[in-house]
């Protein structure tokens, strides 16, 4: 079975929503399979779904004093990659962590992967070595921890999570091996983040620092090698279009081939289809356009014997060329060519001058071209509505159904109620002294006479309507 290796990204984003196009343009680029944020601070209303991806979070928290949210997790994971989440029960002050199982094609767990924020001595390696289960597992993310032994902190210094992971790492030898180097992944001076593998270390794998995404962090970019049976065929994208017309004797021929159709393997079965695929499509496209062309040519070809017979001739007289390509032959293919597009222009200007015969100078521009189209064998243009007035009102009548009082939301309802006698208050108040500082007082009869032009904003009673303001003036 032939390895592939599974592409990973983790990183420290601080804050994904404003650095969202940077991971998509970074997964495309480097085709990635599965990316580890931390801090990513997004709201639960935020779209930060990229296309292509599964999406894992953990919601960030919103600090009630600075009303500011920290935190959050966000894992994605490759269409084609199947993978669930898992439930934990990780605890750890204001750290948090996500884990995902991803099986092989026959449904067995192949490789778990997880994802992780860890804060300054906080770390404890118990639980994360609980939520692997004995799995082959990747660890990643930000685990505030530093060590002089890590080679990531040229001043000798240590914290308490850099002490724990060293001393597990002693202990267990074997069971956790950090596959990035030292390079610093922190704008400080520190290697805080870290991909680790537990349970197996005969992986191959390659990571490296990606100083191009950068927050206060630098994202950390790895290859692990796995399976087939997790990685899917690399291949190219193909955007195949599918005349409508012709899209169920399409879907029938594929459905036939199907039918005695027998694949080895994924990539065998890809390449495949896409070859049925193509080839249906172009035969059905390549059919179709020669049918246009006879339908467009009709007009002047099928109707004029001459056109027909100097058409053969110069056919013959091309193949007699092309079988022996000589002067003599190629003289007189030219001068068959030159009386074959004479015979075609007369025939072509006796047929307009019967045509044109049939309009004249009060004929509309829009039946001239209706015609046109015709005899070009492009399909007229549907009709108008025959009661444009009937189907505006229809409109206008469901754009007022759906803006009624009733339609709106019930949260919207409840936030106007809790208004509704201010606002009226005010309305009248303004109804009872009109603004007159441009010195053009508004009558009683202007009043009226707008009411009768105006129509209702909604028949719903539940919107004050031009007649409710008249009220004020009503004897």
């Amino acid at each position: 079975m032939n390895d592939r290796p599974l592409k990973i990204l983790t990183w420290n984003i601080n804050g994904l929503r404003n650095r969202l196009i940077e991971v998509q343009q970074f997964s495309l680029q480097n085709d990635l399979d599965i990316m580890c944020l931390q801090e990513t601070r997004h709201d639960p209303t935020d779209n930060i779904q990229i296309r292509g991806f599964q999406l894992f979070t953990v919601d960030s928290i919103q600090s009630p004093a600075t009303h500011r949210r920290y935190r959050g997790l966000a894992l994605y994971v490759r269409n084609n990659i199947p993978a669930d989440c898992i439930e934990h029960t990780f605890v750890g002050d204001n750290s948090q962590v996500q884990a995902i199982n991803i099986y092989d094609t026959n449904g067995k767990i192949l490789i778990k992967i997880i994802n992780i924020y860890v804060t300054d001595n906080m770390l404890d390696f118990s639980q994360l070595y609980e939520l692997a289960d004995g799995y082959p597992s990747l660890l990643m993310g930000d685990l505030n921890a530093y060590h002089y032994k890590l080679g990531d902190n040229a001043s000798g210094r240590s914290n308490n999570n850099g002490k724990k992971l060293v001393s597990f790492m002693k202990n267990n030898q074997g069971v956790l091996n950090i596959l990035n180097g030292p390079e610093l992944t922190h704008l400080q001076g520190n290697k805080l983040d870290y991909v680790c593998l537990i349970n197996d270390p005969a992986l191959s794998h390659h990571c490296e620092v990606v100083d191009t995404l950068t927050s206060d962090h630098f994202g950390v970019y790895g290859e692990i090698l796995l399976p087939d049976t997790v990685r899917r065929h690399s291949m190219s994208r193909k955007r195949l279009c599918v005349p409508k017309k012709h899209e169920q004797r399409i879907r029938e021929q594929i459905n036939n081939w199907y039918k005695h159709y027998t694949a080895s393997s994924t990539e065998e079965f890809n390449t495949d289809i896409i070859h049925q695929l193509e080839s249906k499509i172009n035969m059905t496209v390549r059919h179709g356009k020669r049918n246009t062309m006879s339908e467009m040519k009709r007009w002047y070809n099928s109707n004029e014997a001459i056109v027909q017979r100097i058409d053969r001739q110069y056919k013959k007289i091309k193949h007699q060329w092309q079988n022996n390509p000589t002067h003599n032959n190629l003289t007189i293919l030219k001068r068959m060519g030159h009386q074959e597009q004479d015979v075609k222009k007369k025939a072509r200007e006796k047929y307009w001058t019967s045509f044109l015969q049939s309009m004249d100078h009060r004929t509309p521009l829009a039946e001239v071209s209706r015609k046109i189209k015709i005899v070009q064998g492009k399909k007229a243009p549907s009709p108008l509505h025959p009661d444009p007035t009937k189907k505006s009102n229809e409109l206008m009548q469901e754009w007022a159904d759906a803006s009624s009082y009733d339609c709106l939301p019930l949260q919207v309802r409840s936030a106007l109620a809790t208004n509704a006698r201010n606002r009226i208050g005010k309305i009248e108040a303004a109804l009872l002294d009109p603004n007159i500082s441009d010195n053009m007082p508004i009558t009683e009869e202007e009043l009226v006479r707008s009411l009768e032009k105006a129509s209702y904003s909604a028949p719903d009673t539940g919107w004050c309507h031009l007649r409710w303001y008249l009220l004020p003036y009503d004897d």
